[in-house]
């Protein structure tokens, strides 16, 4: 497997763990230039609180579908210091989020795999079909032909 320049054997799971944090990097490198484009980098405004301000840059990139909102987002884990600059406190928030899958990174990135063809249209069709689970990560029925894969967990 092929992923961001770099090959990945997809039967080692070192290398799907690689793979994987490889994906969550990219994610976390988007999603620091998404907020530092919100106009992130100021103190907070006098008249709000710190967790007002995340919540809104947040559902901000929601609207624009840079970002998805899997699960209501608490805050009640967050250290949200007024003292510190809008921009570090969005971006703890959005890494507590991604690590607890309450959001998730819209990404561009492909993988290209090499290797038998019938192995790689069944990988193909996982792909196309959520890898069985929808955005929730809630199960989801085999697609048509793979049904197989159900029996052989």
């Amino acid at each position: 497997m092929e992923l961001a320049g770099s090959t990945y054997n997809p039967g080692s799971i070192f290398d799907l763990f690689r793979a994987n944090e490889a994906i969550q990097k990219t994610k976390r490198e988007q999603i620091c230039d998404m907020v530092a484009a919100e106009n992130t980098d100021h103190a907070l405004a006098a008249d709000s609180t710190p967790e007002t301000e995340v919540r809104r840059v947040l559902l901000s990139l929601a609207v624009e579908r840079k970002i998805v909102i899997h699960e209501e987002l608490v805050f009640d884990k967050l250290k949200l210091s007024r003292e510190r600059h809008l921009f570090d406190l969005v971006a703890d928030a959005v890494f507590h989020f991604l690590r607890t899958g309450r959001i998730d990174v819209e990404t561009n990135l492909v993988a290209t795999f090499r290797g038998d063809k019938r192995v790689l249209r069944d990988i193909q069709s996982l792909a196309e079909n959520g890898y069985g689970e929808d955005e929730r990560g809630r199960n989801l029925p085999m697609p048509p032909g793979l049904e197989y894969l159900k029996h052989s967990m």
